[in-house]
Parts: structure tokens; sequence; C-alpha cells
């Protein structure tokens, strides 16, 4: 019997509803498998950052038993000899931290003495070699604004305390060096004896997460930029920085938070502790007192809180809802004050 296509045989095509139907079934699955994958990626993400962390805190303590305590906020020589000006070289943690990094060629390659005038522009003009290396135990997985630019950022900032500062009846400056890496105002460096952490390691903030800036041909964005509010010659507390910035009118946007690894300050290298994680409240301060007073808040793009390593070598996870007050505790390394877990 001859058959053709045209016999009972003939298979039958897809109908359009029936196609219709499979596409919205793929179209189903693909939505809910998507997330999954995503929540898998961020996790795998998260887990890398926490791992960077862990690798930063671990060399501040090989820093600290090569140097006897913690490195300055800000260096300003490395090491000092005598005849030598380092006036205009400002160095940050991160940077100290280098040969504890299995980095010490790069560090070695650093021309301390030359200048950096605190900002990218000395950086470009002096140091552009050294200062554009990526170093990518710096770089969160999660923070999308890692990609290259002129110079390498960073995402892993140190606490340098609650941002604030008093003037007091003899003219001293006071509480603006309160963190675990304080800076010291009679232009030497030294290193913080553990002894000075009184509050002890476990209940002391030393690293966090702080998003790099949008760079200068973006756009503004509030959770990753901040606005210039200058002290014009003022003294300023936490609380009251606390206040300015979250009733600013206008703003003057930096868009250089983060921008290298190398220069020390609020701006590109510290975080301050005096508002929560991912705080409502935008960033701003003045960059240009002592190493950056106003709010810097620790922040990232994990959902829900950021990670920080605390003084003792142990990184945990700090939700978004943390209650500001025992946040300030643990930003501070002599406050008195008694964190329960």
């Amino acid at each position: 019997m001859r058959t053709d296509h045209y016999g009972p045989w003939r298979r039958r095509a897809f109908t359009l509803l029936e196609l219709l139907v499979v596409i919205g079934i793929v179209g189903v699955l693909a939505g809910l498998l998507l997330p999954a994958v995503q929540a898998a990626r961020e996790a795998a993400r998260r887990s890398q950052c926490v791992k960077n962390l862990g690798q930063l805190i671990r060399a501040t303590h090989a820093f600290e038993a090569a140097n006897g305590g913690f490195p300055p906020a800000t260096t300003w020589s490395v090491p000092p000899t005598p005849h030598q000006k380092y006036d205009n070289g400002f160095y940050s943690v991160q940077c100290r931290l280098l040969p504890f990094l299995d980095q010490a060629d790069l560090y070695n390659s650093i021309n301390f003495p030359a200048m950096t005038g605190g900002n990218l522009i000395g950086l470009e003009v002096f140091h552009h070699t050294a200062a554009a290396t990526v170093v990518h135990v710096f770089l969160c997985p999660s923070d999308p604004n890692t990609r290259p630019r002129p110079l390498a950022p960073v995402s892993y900032r140190a606490c340098t305390g609650l941002g604030g500062m008093q003037m007091l009846a003899s003219g001293r400056r006071t509480g603006f060096d309160d963190g675990a890496f304080a800076w010291v105002d009679n232009g030497t460096d030294r290193t913080m004896s553990l002894s000075e952490v009184r509050d002890g390691l476990s209940n002391t903030l030393a690293f966090s997460e702080k998003p790099i800036g949008s760079g200068q041909t973006a756009t503004y964005s509030p959770f990753r930029d901040w606005s210039l509010r200058p002290t014009e010659g003022g003294a300023y507390t936490a609380d009251q920085w606390v206040v300015m910035c979250s009733n600013l009118t206008s703003v003057q946007p930096m868009l250089d938070g983060g921008g290298s690894w190398m220069l020390p300050g609020a701006r590109y290298t510290h975080f301050l502790a005096n508002a929560p994680p991912n705080t409502s409240i935008p960033d701003c301060g003045d960059w240009g007192m002592i190493s950056g007073l106003g709010v810097f808040a620790a922040r990232s793009y994990h959902p829900g809180g950021v990670n920080a390593a605390m003084a003792d070598g142990a990184v945990r996870w700090f939700s978004s809802g943390t209650d500001p007050s025992i946040w300030r505790s643990l930003g501070t390394r002599a406050g008195g004050e008694i964190v329960s877990d």
C-alpha cells in the first residue's frame, strides 16, 4: 500500500496555541530559576567578600606582630629618615598592609618621599604606575563599579571612629581618632598598641565595605557618592554631622569615593561609624579636616547588610537594621560601652 505525506500517518504539526503554551511554560520556569541562579551567584560573591576581609584583618595582625601595633590611619613616611620631609606624601592603611598581602613588589615600587597631595591628581602625576595597579583583595565582587579606571579603586575601608570632633578649652581637638585605626596629629607615625583597644578586639570594628564612587563621567548617586560640606573652621560632633547630612537641601557632589587604595581619608579608604550600615542618610562631610569628618557610612551591594572584619580577626555580618547605638559602640576602640551578642 502506497503512503505519502497526504496519507493517514502524516505527522501533525504544533498549532499556534500549543506553541504559545510551551513558550509560556518555558518563561515561567525561567522566571522561577533566574532568582535562584542570581541568589547563588550573590552567595558566592558574598563568600569571596568575607575571604577578602579576612585576608585584610589577618594582614593587619601580621603587621602588628612585625611592628608592635596596628598601622596609623594616615602614614606620612615609611619610615622617616633624617632630614627627609614627607609633608605632601600621605598614604593609607591599605598601602601599609601590602607587604603582608603578598604584594611586597608593589609596595617597594612606591616612591614614598614623592608628593601625593592627598588627592587623585597627585597620584596621577607622581605615582601612576603603582596607583593604577589593581589589588583584587581590595575589591568586593558584588560592587558593579570596580570596572577599570585611571587609578585602581578600593571597596574595603578602615574604621577611624565616629567622624566628629570637639574643641576643648585648651584649644586641642578630641574625639576624631577613636576608631581601630587612629590618626596621630603630631606629625609623626606610630603604631597603635593593641592594649589601646580597651573595648576588646572582638568588640571593635576594623574594616567594612563601602561602594566605589560613580566616577567623574557618571551621575551622582547618594548610595555610593558623597557631598562636600565644609566645616567652615568650626568643629562638629558625630551627632551634629548626622543631623546636617540628614537635612541636606543641596549637594556638592563628589564622585571620587574609593577612587584609590593608596590615599587615606574618609573620601578614599576610611569609613565612619556614626550612622548604621546602609543608612538612608547620604554621605557628606569635610575631607580636608584631619582624615575626614562627617557621615561616611559602611554600605554594600549585598542584600540586607554589610560584612565587617572585627579587630580580633573575625568577619561578621551586620544587617541594615543594626541599632545605631550598637554600631557606634563597635566603631570606637575605647568608649567603655558594653556590647552584647
